[in-house]
């Protein structure tokens, strides 16, 4: 697979706390010819997007939805586009915030009167 053997050059815990994930991409590899977005299908937009995905915490709390076909998000992370349009720099250290949304069943709390 292009994108792991040579876009994406090393990824690690952040050190400092383990909720965090430290990506390191070559962006030459993106856009360069014969590179990833030359290795796309014809037609196909020339964008790149990660997926999320996180283990539930417990039996009746899940992340993204309770539903087991939706248990992923999807972020747009480049899209070839005019320069000042872009946010993905070249040489530059970008720091992504993704909060995962969490999804209660319906009765996980009940509230009686005393």
């Amino acid at each position: 697979m292009f994108f792991r053997d040579e876009v994406l050059e090393n990824t690690h815990v952040y050190k400092q706390t383990d909720s965090r994930r430290c990506f390191f991409l070559d962006r030459f590899d993106i856009m360069r010819d014969g590179g990833f977005y030359d290795q796309l299908k014809a037609g196909q937009p020339k964008e790149l997007k990660f997926t999320i995905t996180a283990a539930d915490p417990g039996d009746r709390i899940a992340y993204f939805s309770r539903a087991s076909n939706l248990k992923m998000g999807l972020a747009k992370l480049h899209q070839e586009a005019p320069p000042e349009s872009r946010w993905l720099q070249r040489h530059s250290t970008h720091f992504i915030r993704v909060i995962v949304p969490r999804a209660a069943d319906p009765d996980i709390f009940s509230l009686k009167r005393g």
